[in-house]
């Protein structure tokens, strides 16, 4: 059996974007880069970390489902015998009570695992250490690592690790 596994990630940045990002707002260069991903070393700093909490619980979201991706997804989960497993990745708490409509998108998600080959591996609040959080939608780098860890684990338990490795 093959596995298609989904990922919420929204930019893939090259190196130079990445340097031209640290350079103009004075971070440090130290990161760390593997298989597409670019993560901060360094934590944040705390009263950098409050602020961004801060603003992000004074905005509102609206989540909205794109009718033409779900039609296409629907149509890919119809035809294939691969079972797909959608990860939703680590937020932090600052972001739950923002989505206007959050029950729509878990509505979403329970309508989708109702497929015999889908898997929603629920990790929105696995992670509450704010030390492990790079922004309020992001994690820093020790943080990733515990994040692929707990994949690793949940993958293995499913009886495909070998996916993990």
């Amino acid at each position: 059996m093959s596995f298609i596994i989904v990922f919420r990630y929204k930019v893939f940045w090259t190196i130079r974007k990445v340097f031209c990002f640290l350079h103009t707002r004075k971070k440090s260069f130290t990161i760390a880069s593997d298989n597409g991903a670019v993560l901060q070393k360094n934590k944040q700093i705390k009263s950098k970390f409050e602020n961004l909490v801060i603003k992000r619980r004074g905005g509102k979201v609206e989540s909205k489902i794109n009718n033409e991706l779900s039609i296409k997804f629907d149509s890919l989960i119809h035809s294939t015998k691969r079972h797909i497993i959608l990860i939703i990745s680590p937020y932090h708490n600052s972001c739950f009570n923002i989505n206007a409509n959050f029950d729509k998108s878990y509505n979403y998600l329970n309508e989708l695992e109702k497929n015999r080959n889908i898997t929603v591996l629920d990790l929105k609040d696995f992670i509450e250490n704010d030390d492990l959080f790079m922004n309020t939608t992001h994690l820093n780098y020790e943080g990733a690592i515990i994040f692929s860890k707990k994949i690793k684990e949940l993958l293995t338990t499913m009886n495909i690790g070998h996916l993990a490795n």
